[in-house]
Formats: C-alpha cells, structure tokens, sequence
C-alpha cells in the first residue's frame, strides 16, 4: 500500500493492513453492512508505543469521520476514518480471505458507514 496520505486536522494517521470489519462482541468477521456499531480488526502501523504488524481491533468508528480516498486509475482506493477514542486511521486492501467472503469491501464499509452517520443523525433530531 503506498504510504498513507496527511490529514491536517490529525496529529497521527495510523495504517491498518489486512482488515477485516469485527463483531463488537465477539470480535469475528462479518459483512460490512451489518453492525450497528463498526470496529476494524487489521495488523497497525505507524502507531508509537505498538510493534508495526501487531494485530488489534479499533474501538468504534464515528461515521461522521469516514472519508473514501482517490479512486483514480492506478491509484489504490483507500478510506480514512477517526474512531470514537480519537485514533484515526487508514485502510486500503483488506485481508484476501475477507475480500473474498465479501467482495468490494471498502466501498460497502464506506457506504455502510455513510448509511450509520444519516441514521445518527437523524435519531439525534429527534
């Protein structure tokens, strides 16, 4: 993955390699259509204090902050997003075993999370 673009309003980015979207309980894989709240599993780097590769799961996504990156020819799509503890990170490729169980998985985490924020705030106007 080529490396990770700057965000300006974020002091760190943080790369996730080989992710997978993570049941909030249990922690296994499952489509990225499906939770009400999305944490990513996937192998980190770039994070101080933590071992480049080492496997974890975010805490939860805050819709509001998932960006989907350039998707011009020759350039690797990849989404940004900031979770609920402020960490924020980068995905790209998810893991082969993933992508194929669930094919297009970046755009539908994307469009899934897009699909949270309007429900969020739609329940927040109420």
């Amino acid at each position: 993955m080529p490396k990770p673009p700057k965000v300006s309003h974020q002091r760190h980015l943080f790369e996730l390699r080989s992710w997978s979207v993570a049941s909030s309980l249990l922690g296994e894989d499952i489509a990225p259509e499906l939770p009400a709240q999305v944490k990513v599993r996937g192998n980190v780097y770039g994070r101080p204090g933590v071992e480049d590769g080492t496997a974890l799961i975010t805490s939860a996504v805050d819709p509001a902050s998932a960006t989907l990156g350039d998707e011009s020819e020759g350039s690797v799509p990849h989404l940004l997003f900031k979770t609920k503890s402020g960490h924020a990170y980068v995905i790209g490729k998810p893991d082969p075993s993933y992508e194929g169980r669930h094919p297009a998985a970046l755009r539908r985490l994307y469009q899934a999370l897009l699909k949270l924020n309007e429900k969020q705030v739609e329940e927040a106007a109420q």
